[in-house]
């Protein structure tokens, strides 16, 4: 068994700490002090150098207001196969940058890289407590990846959506579809006239128009000409009126009229009606084509339009076999996870439904039915955090396992005992508490010795 516990801690200009040294040897310990003195800047320190927080969350320099640097120490204690090793954890912070060094104590040298020989010494451990504080979905990938899932949350997040916003848009064009299928739809019959027959396959000819224009000229014409006549005629009535000065015109007359007689309109007028009953029958003639090939048209639309909607939802549901089969990897990471064997009361819950929409998170077993969400609205603090603490001793085997505890005098006396009853009867586990006690005093850290009493 290797155990890995906190041994000392030495500050300077590290935010609002001025200065705080301390030696734990490897005991549990409580932080007091006013607030905004800096008993969260000592669990962020120890988290710093014990590589639990993320390098961009590392980022900034917490250098305390009117120092030019500040400066971290903290001492390891590792035991393993009855090997003792110390090592200081050196850490430097300027405007120009961070520097970090790791010491191994016994012979004053330092391990580089750095980084590769403290994960490889004090393992890769894990602050848990901020789950109590987190929303499901960042529970659930919190611990896939402390846990070791199959895959990130975030992979099977991003996958499932992208599925899902995929499936949404082609639900979308086929509806669409099928409404526009349904307003071009031509009758059953031609559909099945087509099917059978290959009726309406394919477009006919327009038949050729009859012509109007020669016809329309002779009717001119002849019109024109009886309107002459006519004139003709008035003007042989004035030349009778004026008969005795008319006379050679009247003769004239005469003669011209008798030369130009009146031509018969029976026969153009017969013309003109055979003429209306063709045009009316190439009309119909073309009424019906047309018809045929709108149809022809409608037809080749639709089932066009039928093949595309076919395709699409040959696609969608290509899209929900990769989505269901996305969920099953997503609930078997889930049950690699095995929380719990670990807690028997949490439940690590990954479910989706039906509309794609996916519960995650930490759940709390109330009873055999009921599952609380984990969080401080539904379950009391000191049952999250005994529920947290035995996850924080697996996760944490043989690694450093600090679990840090904020608001430690929010706490009743049953639910302190309970908490430290389970760290002393498990002291295999090599658990170690980091409690945050808000009092009316300067900045201070007091032991509490393997007995689980106030040193």
């Amino acid at each position: 068994m290797k155990s890995v516990k906190l041994k000392a801690v030495s500050i300077t200009n590290y935010k609002n700490i001025a200065k705080l040294s301390q030696e734990v040897n490897g005991n549990s310990f409580i932080v007091f002090g006013k607030n905004r003195q800096g008993k969260t800047s000592l669990m962020e320190v120890i988290n710093r150098s014990s590589l639990r927080i993320e390098p961009r969350q590392m980022a900034d320099l917490p250098i305390k207001i009117g120092a030019k640097n500040a400066q971290t120490g903290i001492i390891y204690l590792i035991e393993e196969n009855g090997k003792r090793t110390e090592i200081l954890v050196d850490t430097v912070y300027r405007p120009s940058g961070t520097v970090m060094k790791v010491i191994d104590l016994a012979n004053n040298g330092e391990l580089k890289p750095p980084v590769e020989r403290l994960q490889s010494l004090i393992g890769e451990s894990h602050d848990i407590s901020p789950l109590m504080d987190m929303n499901g979905k960042e529970q659930f990938e919190f611990l896939l990846k402390v846990l070791g899932g199959n895959q990130a949350a975030t992979n099977f997040e991003k996958k499932y959506d992208e599925k899902y916003q995929e499936r949404k848009v082609l639900n979308k064009q086929i509806a669409t579809s099928e409404a526009n299928l349904k307003v071009i739809c031509p009758d059953i019959d031609i559909i099945q006239a087509n099917k059978t027959t290959g009726e309406y396959g394919a477009k006919k000819p327009l038949p050729d128009q009859p012509l109007k224009d020669d016809l329309t000229k002779e009717s001119f014409e002849a019109k024109a000409h009886n309107e002459r006549v006519e004139r003709a005629i008035e003007r042989e009535k004035e030349i009778e009126s004026q008969i005795a000065e008319l006379k050679e015109k009247l003769k004239t007359a005469k003669e011209w009229i008798k030369a130009n007689p009146k031509i018969d309109m029976a026969a153009i007028d017969k013309k003109v009606a055979d003429f209306d009953l063709k045009l009316r029958e190439w009309q119909k003639e073309k009424d019906e084509v047309t018809f045929y090939n709108n149809t022809v048209d409608v037809l080749a639309t639709y089932l066009t339009k039928k093949s595309e909607l076919e395709a699409v939802e040959k696609t969608r549901d290509a899209v929900k076999v990769e989505m269901d089969a996305i969920a099953k990897q997503m609930r078997e990471s889930v049950s690699s996870l095995k929380i719990e064997d670990l807690v028997p009361e949490l439940k690590l819950v990954n479910d989706v439904d039906a509309d794609g929409k996916v519960t995650q998170g930490l759940f709390y077993k109330e009873d055999d039915v009921n599952l609380l969400p984990f969080n401080r609205r539904q379950i009391s603090y000191g049952k999250m955090l005994v529920a947290l603490v035995k996850l924080s001793s697996f996760v944490n085997a043989e690694k450093l396992n600090i679990f840090h505890i904020p608001a430690w005098e929010s706490l009743d006396e049953d639910s302190r005992a309970e908490i430290l009853k389970f760290a002393e009867d498990n002291e295999d586990l090599n658990l170690q508490f980091a409690i945050e006690e808000v009092k009316q005093e300067l900045l201070g850290i007091k032991l509490i010795d393997k007995n689980f009493k106030d040193e």
